[in-house]
């Protein structure tokens, strides 16, 4: 393999493999000649060490810090179409705080994928109208748009928080702290060349990377004067 011709040329001895939105066909690379680490949970191989966010604990930050905020029936809209699979644990986090919370103030999650393209808004509406949630958590970039589309304005009409501050459209939500990630991944990778590890791993580790909430104009405090 012409990429693993290169590496072995200039001594490459480790490899930081970032979230991929799709899986590529490593075909035969020899991963065993390498240290590996991967950074979030995106990548279903090589089964190597990996350092991620800790997606479930910032759902359940989130969720809390909204409800601080003075806000009850607050929604998940979400772009995955399974809440809880091992690359994305937001919703598990959303599921815990769903079953600590009033019957009352539960607002079931929704899933765009559940919903074919050119349907969503109006799935997307028929979702607002019938639980009218007072703010809206989401991992979708859209969601701001949609809801301008609808002519629910944010802040005036719901509170909008989201699962990244640094890659979507709202600056309430969370702070995933990417940096730290990236250079913990590394430290955990250069753990592993100084141990001579290589390749895919029997015993796997996952340091995970906590959150912090970010305040925002897209999230104000309902109770503020």
């Amino acid at each position: 393999m012409r990429l693993h011709q290169i590496l072995r040329a200039r001594g490459i001895r480790g490899i930081l493999l970032p979230p991929h939105q799709h899986s590529p066909d490593w075909e035969d690379f020899p991963w065993e000649e390498y240290a590996v680490v991967r950074i979030g949970r995106s990548l279903e191989s090589p089964m190597t060490h990996l350092v991620a966010s800790n997606q479930m604990a910032n759902a359940m930050l989130a969720f809390s810090s909204m409800r601080k905020r003075g806000y009850r029936r607050i929604g998940f809209a979400t772009g995955r179409f399974e809440l809880c699979p091992s690359g994305h644990l937001f919703g598990a986090g959303w599921l815990a705080v769903q079953e600590m919370t009033a019957e009352e103030e539960r607002v079931p999650s929704f899933k765009f994928m559940q919903y074919p393209m050119g349907e969503r808004l109006i799935f997307f509406r028929q979702w607002l109208d019938e639980y009218r949630p007072d703010a809206i958590l989401t991992d979708v970039g859209e969601v701001l748009d949609m809801l301008d589309q609808l002519g629910v304005k944010v802040p005036r009409d719901l509170g909008l928080a989201v699962t990244s501050v640094l890659d979507l459209d709202a600056d309430s939500g969370i702070n995933q702290h990417a940096e730290e990630i990236g250079r913990t991944g590394f430290g955990m990778l250069n753990s592993q060349i100084n141990e001579g590890a290589r390749g895919e791993s029997e015993v796997l580790r996952q340091l995970l990377v906590q959150g912090a909430w970010v305040d925002g104009a897209s999230l104000p405090c309902k109770n503020a004067p």
